[in-house]
């Protein structure tokens, strides 16, 4: 593997474990809100349709609905309140993995070019 490649996948890395954290955290509260929604006597599926997602993504105050019973409405509350710390940690692991896979990428061809490494 040349230091280019190298450095593109060792900068890339702290930018795809954060991503991969907040990912995991997401579905811990996810899990969370069904086992609440259970607790309640719901079974909750919490994107049972195309428009659940859709809904979640632009239009989150169409997310939880007037036909909603009151678990599947505390559930999809819990993971609302989850919804932008996730979008703003998900743009900031993106924002770390582009910086370092190219950071790391520049300082790796600068290490074969200049620092004598050879592949």
């Amino acid at each position: 593997m040349e230091s280019f490649e190298l450095g593109f996948f060792l900068g890339a890395s702290p930018g795809i474990i954060y991503i991969l954290i907040n990912i995991e955290h997401m579905l811990r509260v996810r899990d969370k809100a069904k086992e609440l929604a259970r607790e309640q006597g719901e079974k909750w599926l919490e994107f049972s349709s195309w428009s659940d997602s859709f809904n979640f993504i632009f239009h989150p105050q169409r997310y939880v609905r007037g036909e909603d019973s009151k678990g599947t409405r505390v559930a999809k509350e819990m993971i609302l309140s989850e919804r932008h710390r996730y979008f703003v940690r998900q743009a900031i692991g993106g924002a770390i993995l582009v910086v370092g896979a190219v950071g790391g990428a520049i300082v790796g061809g600068a290490l074969q070019q200049f620092g004598g490494l050879s592949t």
